[in-house]
């Protein structure tokens, strides 16, 4: 190979290199994980409910935190805890009404579509409310 041809072989590899790199930049993470706040809304029982999640996720893909949701004038509160392995949520939610003791409990089971949006369903253990709720990212 001559000098030459072995100096365009050579700069094409590089070229080559340079745009495999400047695409990687824009790579989601393989396993984002679910820290942040989120919200949504479900429709129950013909009232709009908001979804307000404050997750925190650890390395071994164990995930805590708060949820709250208003529904007209009424808003509860109370714990999320559950898994996320990757793409997979699944949240145990335990609310009460201020003051009082905890009410029905309930779950989340989702799929994080994005790294900013989860795609499940909403269920709770008595069955009197179920349907999709779809959560993004807000902050985090």
């Amino acid at each position: 190979m001559t000098h030459l041809n072995r100096r365009l072989s050579l700069g094409g590899l590089f070229a080559i290199m340079l745009v495999f790199l400047a695409s990687c930049g824009d790579m989601e993470p393989e396993d984002p994980k679910l820290t942040g706040e989120w919200v949504g809304q479900l429709t129950a029982m013909g009232n709009s409910v908001t979804y307000t999640f404050n997750l925190s996720e650890k390395d071994d893909g164990t995930v805590t935190g708060t949820v709250t949701y208003e529904i007209a004038e009424i808003r509860a509160s109370g714990t999320a805890m559950g898994t996320h392995i990757y793409p997979d949520v699944e949240l145990r939610l335990q609310t009460s009404l201020s003051g009082r003791p905890p009410g029905v409990g309930s779950s989340y089971k989702a799929k994080l579509t994005t790294k900013d949006k989860m795609d499940g369903t909403f269920q709770t253990d008595d069955g009197s409310i179920e349907g999709p709720l779809s959560v993004e990212r807000s902050s985090g």
